[in-house]
């Protein structure tokens, strides 16, 4: 039985690791690296840990473990009734399909906008950095 999952957060990597024996599985993200950890992505902005420490599984891993990884690449149409999704690459399709999308960050609607980051994916902890480097300095909103 061919396993699709949207979303290659710990929710869909979880799921993938957990019937990859018994499911062919398929991941599709649209963000263009594999599973990496999103709780220590703070972390490594401040420098505790090196970039290499929050990507625990390498394509090979998941070539290991018969997981087809679909990177770079969104959803975008679920036609249930012929079970395929239509995404930014094409169709693919499925026995069974899960959505592990995540959460999105509420964007802040205040004057200077533009001066606001969110911490949601690596390009946002990029950037973080980046600013730091040249800024020096931020403020941190909200605790999760």
């Amino acid at each position: 039985m061919r396993l699709l999952i949207v979303g290659n957060g710990v929710a869909g990597i979880t799921l993938a690791k957990e019937l990859s024996g018994e499911f062919d599985v398929t991941i599709v993200d649209r963000e263009n690296i594999p599973y990496y950890s999103k709780p220590m992505l703070s972390h490594y902005i401040a420098g505790f840990i090196d970039k290499k420490a929050l990507f625990p599984y390498s394509f090979e891993w998941y070539e290991k473990k018969g997981i087809r990884l679909k990177l770079g690449v969104e959803a975008k149409v679920i036609d249930r009734a012929r079970k395929r999704l239509i995404t930014s690459g094409g169709e693919l399709n499925y026995d069974i399909l899960v959505l592990a999308t995540g959460a999105k960050a509420k964007e802040a609607v205040v004057e200077g906008k533009e001066y606001i980051k969110v911490l949601r994916t690596f390009e946002d902890a990029e950037s973080i950095k980046d600013a730091l480097e040249h800024e020096g300095r931020i403020i941190i909103l909200g605790g999760g």
